[in-house]
């Protein structure tokens, strides 16, 4: 009994990290994962994702400049500095891209110092490994629902869940270029998204808005739709579609909102 719990274990591994290959090369070959992956898939997805983040967030906390401009970042937009700048992604299909951290750094706590490196990577870990699983969970019923609508195909949650987990290795992709870029130009000005004309200091919720305009978050996007409707038979063109859609709606509508609160929040601080 353990041996055969041991090899179906196996098995499932390997589908999930298969999945993971297939959104980036072979999208509408997600199907062959099959539902009964979906959680090994989703684990692998959280756990790479998360380490991915946290590693890319120390690795712009050893660079002054980023430090410092983060700080100042901070400062403008009324939220506390962090250890560690978080590294925009693109957004996990996820809520992008699922959802991934944004550029904002995250507040730091008056009850536990982190006064070590791994204290940092502890904490960052710990508050991604939320971000991802929040973001997964909710991006997947949005696909779900949204691809209904579009298409009137039943999708069931697990589909849309296999896809979007998955495609979070597009996001780990465009995390770890994005890093590498804010590292090689000392400013998280520059990336591969739409705010690369803005100043972060000068306009920061337009800049917070405009990044989510990315390369990678419109590639996992329609890799996530290709996927969930070639798994029901449809032809990739409606999986570009969806894809396009469901990016379009929460850039438009969570983030969207998101950063005019944010806006409003940060001209009341400023009374």
């Amino acid at each position: 009994m353990s041996s055969f719990l041991l090899v179906n274990s196996n098995v499932r591994s390997v589908l999930a990290l298969r999945a993971l290959w297939f959104a980036i090369r072979a999208p509408w070959r997600l199907h062959e994962t099959t539902t009964r992956a979906a959680a090994a898939t989703f684990a692998l997805a959280v756990l790479l994702g998360s380490f991915a983040a946290s590693g890319v967030q120390m690795w712009e906390h050893s660079d002054p400049q980023l430090v410092k401009e983060s700080q100042q970042f901070a400062v403008v937009t009324g939220t506390t500095a962090a250890p560690a700048p978080a590294a925009p992604t693109a957004p996990p299909a996820a809520l992008a891209p699922a959802a991934l951290a944004p550029a904002t750094p995250i507040a730091s706590t008056d009850v536990v110092t982190l006064d070590s490196p791994a204290r940092q990577f502890t904490a960052l870990l710990g508050n991604n490994l939320l971000v991802f699983v929040l973001s997964i969970v909710i991006s997947s019923g949005v696909y779900m629902l949204l691809g209904r609508f579009l298409t009137s195909e039943q999708y069931t949650f697990s589909m849309a869940f296999v896809c979007v987990s998955a495609t979070t290795s597009i996001a780990i992709i465009g995390t770890v270029l994005t890093s590498a870029i804010h590292i090689a130009m000392h400013s998280m000005r520059f990336g591969m998204n739409a705010g690369i004309g803005v100043d972060p200091l000068q306009s920061p919720f337009l800049y917070l808005w405009l990044q989510r305009i990315d390369v990678f978050g419109v590639w996992q996007a329609l890799a996530t739709g290709v996927g969930l409707t070639t798994w029901v038979g449809l032809d990739r063109k409606y999986g570009y579609v969806v894809g396009a859609v469901v990016w379009l709606t929460v850039l438009l509508v969570f983030f969207g909102v998101s950063s005019i609160v944010s806006w409003i929040l940060a001209q009341g601080l400023t009374r």
